[in-house]
């Protein structure tokens, strides 16, 4: 009896050293011929000095217990988050992320990070400018805030600079990326080669050409000079001056080039392409006006109804909260869908915050946690709600 009882804290000792040794690490190795052995003997007494008698059924219920909740434990263990370290690099400081990816923010400027897991990180940039270079794998999600902006990332090499004067200038190195919100609506592609330019307070938007269509552009117009040259030198030296055909382009086409007429008579898939393309080239008048018309001619479309949400980022872009509240309230009330329905829902939390104070503005963040938990706004709703 004195040998059982001896054998149990041996035995016990055994078999928890086995069980810290498949848990210890990111996953656990398969075990060799001698481990399972050992963990045989722990469990059941058959090696030298093991135990047999009395109550060996209890601590053989406990090992098999105690191997159960490791086997638990490892299989509810997902994909680690990725971590990261800050260094000094040059006037500034980076930041390395175990995936390879990296950020360089210059000197003066100001990033934090607001979230990571496994697929990628949340980042935002209050000021200044950060380099990035973000490693693409199948399931890479990252994100970066800048002002009311958000650049949606897979795996490319950018550069952001957000300053004082609410401009944001982001320039891709290569891949693409998604700028979306603000004067971006829905999402602009932005591709290798490209800058992406919006100013706050004039409502300009800008996105240059990529490297090889300026390099196609360039080709067209010496084909184009040639040719015309050609044409020329083959002519008559007397008679009438020749005439020639316009040359095609957005003016050519039917309802977008004349902006006041297609205002006054396109249909709602012209009116919205045209708000479009005004929109990209900085015509905030011209498209307000044209998602006006949109609205009352495309009236009970997906198309009006995304207007509305546009229509309120304009207004609050040019300091008409009370009109962007509104109009975010009238896309909201039309559907119980639609892309943009987290933002218009945070945006009026944020005005309501704004216009009337935090106690008007928190049930909504109370409805806007309810329905998108893991919204972009859904940190700011939780700061309201903890508020005192």
């Amino acid at each position: 009896m004195r040998r059982v009882e001896a054998a149990r804290p041996a035995a016990a000792v055994r078999l928890g050293r086995l069980l810290r040794r498949g848990i210890a690490g990111p996953s656990p190795a398969p075990l060799s011929t001698e481990q399972q052995q050992a963990f045989t003997d722990a469990l059941t007494g058959t090696g030298a000095g093991g135990w047999c008698a009395g109550r060996g059924w209890w601590w053989a219920a406990a090992g098999v217990t105690a191997a159960a909740a490791l086997l638990v434990v490892t299989a509810a263990r997902g994909p680690r988050a990725l971590t990261y370290q800050r260094d000094s690099a040059g006037a500034g400081e980076s930041l390395r992320f175990s995936d390879g990816s990296t950020l360089v923010v210059e000197r003066g400027a100001q990033a934090q990070v607001l979230a990571v897991d496994a697929r990628g990180a949340r980042l935002a940039v209050e000021r200044g400018e950060v380099a990035f270079q973000i490693r693409h794998r199948d399931d890479t999600r990252w994100s970066v805030a800048v002002g009311p902006f958000e650049v949606m990332v897979t795996g490319t090499a950018f550069d952001v600079r957000w300053t004082e004067e609410r401009e944001l200038r982001l320039r891709l190195r290569e891949g693409a990326v998604i700028v979306r919100g603000s004067l971006a609506g829905a999402g602009l592609e932005v591709k290798a080669g490209q800058t992406f330019v919006a100013r706050l307070d004039d409502g300009e938007v800008r996105l240059g050409a990529t490297a090889a269509e300026a390099k196609d552009r360039e080709i067209a117009t010496r084909t184009s000079t040639a040719a015309a040259r050609a044409e020329a030198a083959t002519e008559p030296e007397a008679g009438p001056p020749a005439t020639t055909a316009a040359q095609p382009g957005i003016a050519a086409q039917p309802g977008i080039g004349d902006g006041d007429e297609c205002v006054r008579s396109c249909n709602p898939e012209r009116l919205d392409a045209l708000a479009r393309e005004a929109r990209r080239r900085g015509d905030v008048e011209l498209a307000r006006r044209a998602l006006m018309a949109l609205r009352r001619r495309g009236k009970g479309s997906e198309l009006a109804h995304e207007a509305a949400f546009v229509l309120g980022r304009l207004a609050e872009d040019r300091g008409r909260l009370r009109e962007a509240l509104a109009l975010y309230g009238a896309y909201l009330a039309e559907g119980e869908g639609g892309h943009y329905r987290p933002y218009a829902l945070g945006r009026k939390m944020t005005l309501l915050e704004q216009l009337d104070g935090p106690a008007a503005a928190r049930p909504v963040a109370e409805q806007y946690l309810r329905l998108h938990a893991d919204g972009p706004h859904a940190i700011h709703a939780l700061q309201l709600l903890e508020a005192p």
